[in-house]
């Protein structure tokens, strides 16, 4: 088993979605969430046409009636900021109406998922119980 275990995709690309809206917000790029509104779960999913890249996200969708902006708009900025913020994981961020954000990961990330993967033999993705 390697010594290092890179954290599951989804959330690798959840904690870069998150890094990339807090610097639009910073930036004044994204108005803030204000009057106890939650932040919105940062959902990681295939999209509908493999053609649309390796995963999509909805945020814009979810955050444009709180932020009282264009779907289409929202997912603009955000998909510069995670372009911007995309290191080695993204190798292009595109954005489809009404407001999805499609991104292609880097071939050398996921070159490196799987060396991990191959590592790991028939231990990968076994997880062991906490105890109590």
């Amino acid at each position: 088993m390697p010594d290092v275990v890179s954290p599951p995709i989804r959330q690798r690309i959840r904690t870069l979605v998150e890094r990339a809206w807090a610097t639009a917000e910073a930036n004044g790029d994204v108005p803030a969430l204000v009057g106890g509104t939650d932040r919105p779960a940062i959902e990681v999913a295939h999209p509908a046409k493999p053609e649309h890249g390796d995963v999509a996200l909805n945020l814009a969708m979810k955050l444009a009636r709180p932020l009282r902006r264009p779907p289409l708009e929202l997912a603009m900025v955000l998909a510069a900021a995670i372009g911007a913020a995309g290191d080695d994981v993204v190798e292009a961020v595109e954005v489809a109406p009404p407001g999805f954000i499609n991104i292609r990961l880097a071939p050398g990330f996921v070159a490196a998922e799987l060396d991990v993967a191959r590592a790991a033999g028939s231990a990968f993705g076994r997880l062991t119980a906490a105890r109590p």
